[in-house]
């Protein structure tokens, strides 16, 4: 079961971006469709931390090469979420604490107000600047 519906109503229409947030979504839902299996939700965990990772770091790689005025905010965003999601993996996989539903809720909540309010404007930017 789909816990985020991943659709073409989210794309930013940057491919490389497009990829890494259907990845991203396909992870929190393996992780949503694992709770109560820990072992498992670990090692998703820490997929999704690297993923989230890599995204974060190609989304404002092309912001910096473009010249984005919106990239320190944005940057502060993923900086802020990156955190979140770190401290929660470091704690996961040391065995203090495992994934629970409250934070796929929250994780949902953020991917999605992130795309509308700064994904999308990154997107329209980048493809404005030729990447596609």
């Amino acid at each position: 079961m789909a816990y985020i519906e991943w659709n073409e109503e989210h794309k930013t229409n940057v491919s490389i971006i497009d990829d890494e947030h259907d990845k991203i979504a396909k992870l929190a839902n393996e992780i949503y469709n694992s709770l109560g299996d820990n072992d498992k939700c670990k090692l998703l965990f820490a997929d999704l931390t690297e993923q989230v990772q890599t995204h974060f770091e190609t989304e404002e790689t092309l912001m910096k090469k473009f010249k984005d005025v919106h990239y320190i905010s944005h940057k502060l965003e993923h900086d802020r979420m990156f955190k979140k999601v770190s401290e929660l993996n470091d704690l996961i996989q040391s065995g203090e604490k495992t994934v629970g539903l409250d934070f796929i809720k929250s994780f949902r909540n953020w991917l999605f107000n992130h795309l509308e309010l700064n994904d999308k404007k990154t997107g329209k930017f980048l493809t404005e600047h030729g990447v596609s």
